[in-house]
């Protein structure tokens, strides 16, 4: 089970459990699943957030929130970076160590110290390692153990990721090392190890040993060598990334150095070749993964987005029709397919329609169908099917519900009443299995009322959904923002992957009266004007112009103390105050670096910049995370 081991400095925080949640948010505001608590503000408010795919628990990714001081995996800053076990994600001066394995505890119980069995006089308190023509020429290699050494290394040039090799190769270097059983471990997160691979241990067996301290003699590079175990590091740079542990039973005889020099020989082939330790083959020095799709449609960890979810969950067990109520772009007919995925029938269709889309003369023959030879004008000879017979065993979603004349409504609550419908001019009815989702930003209790929705159609809704604006959940817009980046960069093939902070200060303020669509329009518009920026700021969104700037709930973090200018609705800012308010917000993108800032800005040298930032008063350090 997936889990967060969270450090500040050297002493330990606390644990997080990361089962049943899609999506865990991270930083120092209490809205946040993870709160890491940060006077300092080096936190920010949202700061990052872990995103699991729903097919495989134990697999995920972290996405950096446009923080101001970033997040980093292993040392280095990424935007987006899928996590393996025992990565390490560093915010501000905390650690939070992915763990899917248990850590050591539960990796080396494969190991048991004893003290009734004396060690042998042979254990080799020096590395012992020979190149390869030391160990094929003056050891007199035997065939197998040379072939294992050619197929280790044709495995090494096909993969550069260690786990996977050694998994590939632990049985065949137990054997030709004349062992019975073993397994290889790597390290892992907390200072544990894992076991990646064995071979002739059954399950919860244990190899006897008689050193206690055996992780600090392999630590220093010294191979272990017993009567009938052999345990030695596997090295990278001199330094233990792993080890093997290989065991016989006494009657085979003892291990000899040659042995152990064997396997700790191809340790060390295995940790020089393949430079990936635990990420997949993304290398020690690698930036960052390739971008990739969130794999949820519905994004939201509000309490309003959660009580949608929850309420889904509940509509989908059951075979009642679903009424959405919520305004234009709020995501209905996302909760349409979230409904269909959880319905018993998710294999079957899912038809969406739209009501208001079909003129009256034609929507009894579009939603009932028509029979064959039915004397319809241009019609098909051989009839055709009705949205109904086409969602057959699925679901039908009928957007725009109220739009529906009154007639329509009428037959439509009979298709509801009694499973069954009737073509237009068909003799017989047919019977129909269909989970209806009807959607409307309409009140239909209002239209109840004026009579222009048939009252018994509504209450054939047995459950009715009812949809936030975006407005009252602007907790929700951050993770929006960067679910519609990512989604760009994948199928658009953008380089943009962050915001500045105060263009995602403003965006979470804006009142989005489009809701979730005008904002991933938003989003599109403004990464295709130049696909080859790395980060949007606030003048790359038209549509923060149109509304009144509101006050700050608290000051930016990381801020340098240099206030802006006012915002007025009334007196508009001058040409130099816009151009200062620019400035501000490059340096503070790029986290103080002036030339990145420059190139931001478009100005054509890096001298000029300086020159305006002197001539604003704005100090040369400015936007430095780490500057006083």
């Amino acid at each position: 089970m997936a889990r967060l081991i969270i450090r500040k400095g050297a002493s330990f925080y606390k644990e997080h459990d990361l089962a049943g949640a899609d999506i865990v948010t991270i930083g120092r505001s209490k809205t946040n699943d993870i709160i890491l608590p940060d006077p300092s503000r080096k936190v920010s408010r949202c700061h990052a957030a872990l995103v699991r795919w729903q097919t495989a628990p134990d697999r995920c990714f972290v996405r950096d929130l446009s923080s101001l001081r970033s997040t980093r995996v292993e040392g280095i800053a990424v935007s987006q970076k899928e996590l393996e076990d025992g990565d390490i994600i560093q915010i501000a001066d905390y650690e939070l160590v992915y763990d899917t394995q248990g850590a050591e505890q539960q990796q080396l119980n494969r190991l048991r110290v004893v003290s009734g069995r004396a060690a042998s006089a042979g254990l080799d308190t020096s590395t012992q390692l020979l190149t390869i023509s030391e160990l094929m020429v003056e050891s007199a290699l035997p065939p197998e153990r040379r072939e294992v050494i050619e197929e280790l290394l044709r495995r090494a040039a096909r993969t550069n990721n260690l786990a996977e090799l050694l998994e590939q190769m632990t049985p065949h270097i137990i054997r030709a090392a004349g062992g019975e059983r073993g397994f290889t471990c790597l390290a892992a997160g907390g200072g544990g190890y894992r076991e990646v691979a064995s071979a002739g241990l059954r399950s919860q067996e244990q190899i006897q040993i008689t050193h206690g301290d055996f992780l600090e003699r392999l630590g220093r590079g010294e191979q272990i060598l017993e009567d009938n175990v052999v345990m030695v590091p596997i090295l990278r740079r001199q330094e233990m990334v792993g080890f093997f542990c290989v065991d016989r039973s006494p009657a085979s005889g003892k291990f000899s150095e040659i042995d152990a020099a064997f396997v700790a020989t191809l340790g060390r082939l295995a940790g020089t070749h393949v430079s990936d330790i635990r990420r997949g083959g993304q290398g020690s020095d690698s930036k960052e993964d390739e971008p990739v799709e969130w794999p949820m449609e519905m994004v939201g960890k509000s309490k309003a987005a959660a009580e949608v979810a929850q309420k889904v969950q509940q509509a989908a067990r059951s075979d009642i029709n679903v009424l959405l109520v919520g305004e234009s772009g709020t995501g209905k007919e996302l909760v349409a397919r979230a409904l269909h995925r959880a319905s018993a029938n998710p294999g079957g269709p899912l038809i969406a329609r739209n009501c208001a889309a079909v003129t009256e003369s034609l929507a009894e023959t579009e939603i009932f169908g028509y029979a064959p030879k039915s004397g319809i004008a241009n019609a098909d000879p051989q009839g055709a099917p009705g949205w109904f017979e086409m969602a057959d065993g699925g679901t039908l979603f009928l957007d725009e519900v109220h739009s529906l004349t009154i007639s329509l409504q009428d037959k439509l609550l009979r298709v509801l009443q009694d499973k069954e419908v009737s073509r237009v001019h068909a003799r017989l009815p047919k019977l129909v299995k269909v989970k209806v989702v009807a959607a409307t930003d309409h009140d239909l209790e209002e239209a109840v009322v004026r009579g222009s929705f048939r009252k018994p159609l509504y209450y054939r809704f047995g459950a009715v959904i009812r949809l936030a604006p975006l407005r009252d959940r602007p907790a929700d817009i951050p993770l929006l923002l960067h679910y519609f980046l990512d989604r760009c960069a994948v199928r658009i093939k953008t380089k943009c992957r962050s915001l500045s902070h105060r263009a995602l200060q403003h965006l979470v303020e804006y009142s989005w009266p489009g809701n979730v669509r005008e904002l991933e329009n938003c989003v599109q518009e403004a990464v295709s004007r130049d696909r080859d920026r790395e980060v949007l700021l606030s003048w790359d969104f038209p549509v923060l112009g149109k509304q009144k700037p509101r006050p700050e709930e608290e000051a930016e973090e990381g801020r340098s103390a240099i206030p802006a200018p006012p915002a007025s609705a009334k007196t508009p800012r001058t040409m130099k105050e816009v151009e200062r308010e620019q400035i501000l917000e490059a340096l503070e993108s790029t986290k103080g670096n002036i030339t990145q800032a420059q190139q931001l800005l478009g100005y054509k040298s890096r001298q000029g910049m300086l020159n305006k930032m002197d001539r604003y008063g704005i100090p040369r350090n400015y936007g430095d995370p780490d500057a006083a």
